[in-house]
Protein backbone atom coordinates (compact mmCIF):
# COMPACT_ATOMS: atom_id res chain seq x y z
CA UNK A 1 0.00 0.00 0.00
CA UNK A 2 2.49 2.01 0.99
CA UNK A 3 4.58 1.59 -2.95
CA UNK A 4 1.21 2.92 -4.16
CA UNK A 5 0.96 5.74 -2.54
CA UNK A 6 4.59 7.08 -3.47
CA UNK A 7 3.94 5.78 -6.82
CA UNK A 8 1.03 7.65 -7.10
CA UNK A 9 2.36 10.93 -5.28
CA UNK A 10 5.24 11.22 -7.68
CA UNK A 11 2.56 10.75 -10.76
CA UNK A 12 1.08 13.65 -9.25
CA UNK A 13 3.97 16.14 -9.14
CA UNK A 14 4.61 14.24 -12.94
CA UNK A 15 1.01 15.60 -14.32
CA UNK A 16 1.44 19.17 -12.17
CA UNK A 17 5.06 19.74 -13.62
CA UNK A 18 3.68 18.57 -17.42
CA UNK A 19 0.21 20.79 -17.08
CA UNK A 20 2.72 24.05 -16.25
CA UNK A 21 4.46 23.45 -18.79
CA UNK A 22 1.99 23.21 -21.45
CA UNK A 23 0.00 26.38 -20.21
CA UNK A 24 3.60 28.02 -20.80
CA UNK A 25 3.82 27.07 -24.23
CA UNK A 26 1.56 29.00 -26.61
CA UNK A 27 -0.81 29.70 -23.37
CA UNK A 28 -3.38 27.39 -25.54
CA UNK A 29 -5.38 26.52 -22.02
CA UNK A 30 -6.04 30.32 -21.29
CA UNK A 31 -8.49 32.02 -23.01
CA UNK A 32 -9.90 31.07 -26.27
CA UNK A 33 -11.77 28.53 -27.88
CA UNK A 34 -10.37 25.50 -26.57
CA UNK A 35 -8.02 23.59 -28.98
CA UNK A 36 -8.01 20.42 -31.07
CA UNK A 37 -5.66 18.31 -29.86
CA UNK A 38 -3.70 15.31 -32.35
CA UNK A 39 -2.36 12.30 -29.88
CA UNK A 40 -0.33 9.04 -30.84
CA UNK A 41 -0.16 7.57 -27.66
CA UNK A 42 3.52 5.59 -27.33
CA UNK A 43 3.73 3.33 -30.48
CA UNK A 44 1.89 5.12 -33.00
CA UNK A 45 4.12 7.71 -32.40
CA UNK A 46 6.82 6.68 -33.83
CA UNK A 47 6.02 6.21 -37.24
CA UNK A 48 3.19 8.91 -37.54
CA UNK A 49 4.73 10.20 -41.06
CA UNK A 50 2.51 13.03 -42.10
CA UNK A 51 0.11 12.54 -39.78
CA UNK A 52 0.86 16.10 -37.67
CA UNK A 53 1.39 18.01 -41.06
CA UNK A 54 -1.78 17.03 -42.14
CA UNK A 55 -3.39 17.46 -38.84
CA UNK A 56 -1.74 20.66 -38.89
CA UNK A 57 -3.17 22.02 -41.92
CA UNK A 58 -6.53 21.05 -41.03
CA UNK A 59 -6.70 22.86 -38.16
CA UNK A 60 -5.54 25.54 -40.11
CA UNK A 61 -8.20 25.32 -42.79
CA UNK A 62 -10.94 24.95 -39.49
CA UNK A 63 -9.36 28.57 -37.87
CA UNK A 64 -9.07 26.57 -34.76
CA UNK A 65 -5.87 26.12 -32.01
CA UNK A 66 -4.46 22.89 -31.85
CA UNK A 67 -2.09 21.02 -29.68
CA UNK A 68 -0.12 18.75 -31.31
CA UNK A 69 1.94 15.88 -29.10
CA UNK A 70 4.88 14.50 -31.35
CA UNK A 71 7.16 12.79 -28.52
CA UNK A 72 10.67 13.08 -29.64
CA UNK A 73 10.60 13.15 -33.13
CA UNK A 74 10.97 16.80 -34.23
CA UNK A 75 11.47 15.78 -37.51
CA UNK A 76 7.42 14.54 -38.35
CA UNK A 77 6.53 18.45 -37.36
CA UNK A 78 9.94 20.42 -39.14
CA UNK A 79 7.89 21.08 -42.05
CA UNK A 80 5.03 22.57 -40.05
CA UNK A 81 5.00 26.60 -40.40
CA UNK A 82 5.30 28.07 -36.65
CA UNK A 83 2.32 29.91 -35.14
CA UNK A 84 0.60 31.22 -31.85
CA UNK A 85 -2.01 28.92 -32.87
CA UNK A 86 -0.47 25.95 -32.91
CA UNK A 87 1.66 24.71 -29.84
CA UNK A 88 3.92 21.27 -30.30
CA UNK A 89 4.91 19.44 -27.17
CA UNK A 90 7.32 16.08 -27.18
CA UNK A 91 5.06 14.31 -23.81
CA UNK A 92 2.14 16.00 -21.78
CA UNK A 93 -0.18 13.82 -19.24
CA UNK A 94 -3.20 13.44 -21.40
CA UNK A 95 -5.42 12.91 -18.73
CA UNK A 96 -3.88 17.02 -17.64
CA UNK A 97 -4.34 17.48 -21.61
CA UNK A 98 -7.60 16.20 -22.81
CA UNK A 99 -10.38 18.00 -20.59
CA UNK A 100 -8.74 21.07 -21.95
CA UNK A 101 -9.81 20.07 -25.83
CA UNK A 102 -12.68 20.55 -28.06
CA UNK A 103 -11.70 17.18 -29.65
CA UNK A 104 -9.47 14.76 -29.80
CA UNK A 105 -7.60 13.12 -32.86
CA UNK A 106 -5.80 9.88 -31.81
CA UNK A 107 -5.22 6.49 -33.12
CA UNK A 108 -7.04 4.29 -30.55
CA UNK A 109 -5.05 2.57 -28.22
CA UNK A 110 -6.73 1.54 -25.48
CA UNK A 111 -4.73 3.78 -22.90
CA UNK A 112 -5.55 7.06 -25.00
CA UNK A 113 -9.05 5.84 -25.42
CA UNK A 114 -9.57 5.11 -22.07
CA UNK A 115 -8.04 9.24 -21.05
CA UNK A 116 -10.16 10.51 -24.07
CA UNK A 117 -13.33 8.93 -22.81
CA UNK A 118 -12.68 10.35 -19.24
CA UNK A 119 -12.08 13.83 -20.66
CA UNK A 120 -15.60 13.77 -22.00
CA UNK A 121 -14.77 15.15 -25.13
CA UNK A 122 -15.63 13.75 -28.94
CA UNK A 123 -13.07 12.06 -30.47
CA UNK A 124 -11.61 10.71 -34.28
CA UNK A 125 -9.86 7.70 -34.37
CA UNK A 126 -7.16 7.25 -36.67
CA UNK A 127 -5.67 3.44 -36.04
CA UNK A 128 -2.35 2.49 -36.83
CA UNK A 129 -2.52 -0.74 -36.15
CA UNK A 130 -3.24 -3.60 -33.04
CA UNK A 131 -6.23 -2.89 -31.77
CA UNK A 132 -7.10 0.38 -32.82
CA UNK A 133 -9.06 -0.86 -35.45
CA UNK A 134 -11.87 -2.74 -33.39
CA UNK A 135 -11.05 0.25 -30.70
CA UNK A 136 -11.75 2.90 -33.48
CA UNK A 137 -15.15 0.91 -35.00
CA UNK A 138 -16.37 0.55 -31.10
CA UNK A 139 -15.85 4.13 -30.41
CA UNK A 140 -18.08 5.06 -32.96
CA UNK A 141 -20.87 2.88 -32.47
CA UNK A 142 -20.71 4.26 -29.33
CA UNK A 143 -21.81 7.31 -30.53
CA UNK A 144 -18.58 9.25 -29.16
CA UNK A 145 -16.40 10.45 -32.22
CA UNK A 146 -15.50 8.79 -35.74
CA UNK A 147 -13.52 6.74 -37.23
CA UNK A 148 -10.83 6.97 -40.28
CA UNK A 149 -8.43 4.76 -41.52
CA UNK A 150 -4.58 5.86 -41.94
CA UNK A 151 -4.60 5.89 -45.59
CA UNK A 152 -7.72 7.94 -45.62
CA UNK A 153 -6.69 10.65 -42.85
CA UNK A 154 -5.83 13.79 -45.43
CA UNK A 155 -6.93 17.30 -45.40
CA UNK A 156 -9.97 16.49 -47.75
CA UNK A 157 -11.17 13.52 -46.00
CA UNK A 158 -10.52 13.92 -41.97
CA UNK A 159 -11.56 17.98 -42.12
CA UNK A 160 -14.71 17.74 -42.96
CA UNK A 161 -15.26 14.76 -40.32
CA UNK A 162 -13.99 16.60 -37.50
CA UNK A 163 -15.80 19.90 -38.50
CA UNK A 164 -19.24 18.06 -38.07
CA UNK A 165 -17.62 16.10 -34.63
CA UNK A 166 -17.52 19.74 -33.75
CA UNK A 167 -20.53 21.06 -34.67
CA UNK A 168 -23.04 18.29 -34.38
CA UNK A 169 -23.81 18.52 -30.23
CA UNK A 170 -24.77 15.04 -30.26
CA UNK A 171 -21.03 13.84 -29.94
CA UNK A 172 -20.39 15.68 -27.31
CA UNK A 173 -23.93 14.92 -25.12
CA UNK A 174 -22.70 11.07 -26.06
CA UNK A 175 -18.99 11.78 -25.16
CA UNK A 176 -20.35 13.38 -21.78
CA UNK A 177 -22.67 10.48 -21.05
CA UNK A 178 -19.92 7.55 -21.30
CA UNK A 179 -17.00 10.08 -19.87
CA UNK A 180 -19.28 10.08 -16.45
CA UNK A 181 -19.84 5.98 -16.29
CA UNK A 182 -15.97 5.78 -17.18
CA UNK A 183 -15.08 8.81 -14.56
CA UNK A 184 -16.88 6.40 -11.27
CA UNK A 185 -14.47 3.24 -12.20
CA UNK A 186 -12.02 2.62 -9.81
CA UNK A 187 -9.89 0.66 -12.40
CA UNK A 188 -6.71 0.44 -10.61
CA UNK A 189 -8.56 -0.28 -7.67
CA UNK A 190 -10.93 -3.02 -8.75
CA UNK A 191 -7.56 -4.63 -10.70
CA UNK A 192 -5.87 -4.95 -7.42
CA UNK A 193 -8.28 -6.19 -5.72
CA UNK A 194 -8.67 -9.18 -8.25
CA UNK A 195 -4.92 -9.78 -7.85
CA UNK A 196 -4.81 -9.98 -4.20
CA UNK A 197 -8.49 -12.47 -4.36
CA UNK A 198 -6.09 -14.79 -7.17
CA UNK A 199 -3.23 -14.60 -4.43
CA UNK A 200 -5.58 -15.47 -1.57
CA UNK A 201 -7.20 -18.36 -3.21
CA UNK A 202 -3.81 -19.84 -4.40
CA UNK A 203 -2.37 -19.59 -1.22
CA UNK A 204 -5.35 -21.48 0.43
CA UNK A 205 -4.65 -24.36 -1.99
CA UNK A 206 -1.25 -24.95 -1.32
Amino acid sequence: MARRLDRAAREDESLRLDLAGLAAGGRVLDGGDAPLVFALGSSAVNLADDFYVVSAAIARKLKRRAVLVCGSHNDQVKAIEPGDDLFIIQYVAYEKLFPHACLIVHQGGIGTLAQSLRAQRPILVVPFGFDQFDNGERSEKLGVGKYLPRKDYNIARATPIIEALLMQPIYTKRAQEIGKLIQFEDGMGNMCDVVERVLADTAKHK
